[in-house]
């Protein structure tokens, strides 16, 4: 039992080596997306589909994709919970221009007694931008 104790008397508890690491990733640098969120946020306050009001899981999904060039102003965004965010850029939850929200049959397997089929519009929500995405955008 001495022995034991000797052989760990000079360790620190949970000492442990910090370091850091570089790697270079490949995306796109965007700025604005901080602000995008904040505006977002503040403009709407809760998520658009679920009504969900805590800041810690909502996010601000472009309506019309960064990739496809679309704006960070709040016409362009809408507050969303994270993981009704990824259905929607995925592709498996769609919004028409009056408000009826269409799931694909996967996530309506899983999400879909959770998901209203209709929500409201928020009148800072360009309609055009919604009519692109439902055209032209079916998922990432």
């Amino acid at each position: 039992m001495r022995k034991y104790k000797k052989y760990y008397q000079h360790r620190q508890p949970y000492q442990t080596k910090l370091y850091t690491e570089r790697k270079l990733v490949k995306g796109q640098y965007r700025p604005n997306q901080a602000r995008f969120r904040r505006e977002v946020l503040a403009a709407y306050g809760r998520c658009v589909i679920t009504n969900v009001e805590m800041p810690e899981v909502l996010e601000a999904a472009h309506i019309v994709p960064f990739k496809y060039h679309g704006e960070d102003t709040i016409a362009n965004g809408s507050p969303m919970r994270m993981d009704i965010h990824y259905l929607f850029d995925a592709g498996h939850l769609r919004i028409s221009v009056d408000g009826d929200v269409f799931l694909s049959d996967k996530a309506r397997w899983s999400y879909g007694a959770s998901i209203p089929p209709k929500i409201f519009i928020p009148n800072q929500i360009n309609r055009d931008f919604l009519k692109w995405r439902w055209d032209n955008y079916n998922g990432v």
